[in-house]
């Protein structure tokens, strides 16, 4: 992994396409302090990240009595806020 300060990475900043480009690694770590704070890659290896690490979205069901109205505590682990 290639490795910048913050400050180098700002100075090459129109250079850092064409420079993860040519080299072998395909990500760069931009450091502040010795330490990591930014990771740049290209486009094409962040859109295949995102679309191999979907994340399936369950729904919850609505507790809610309706709208403003808060949801009291049950006074078990396994009673539901509809028992109360």
């Amino acid at each position: 992994m290639i490795q910048l300060t913050i400050t180098q990475a700002r100075q090459a900043l129109l250079d850092l396409p064409e420079r993860l480009a040519k080299s072998s690694d395909k990500t760069m770590s931009i450091t502040r302090h010795g330490q990591p704070v930014l990771a740049l890659l290209p486009w094409g290896l962040y859109d295949s990240i995102i679309e191999n690490s979907a994340i399936t979205l369950i729904p919850l069901p609505h507790w809610g009595r309706g709208q403003g109205e808060g949801v009291e505590p049950a006074t078990s682990p396994t009673q539901t806020p509809e028992a109360i």
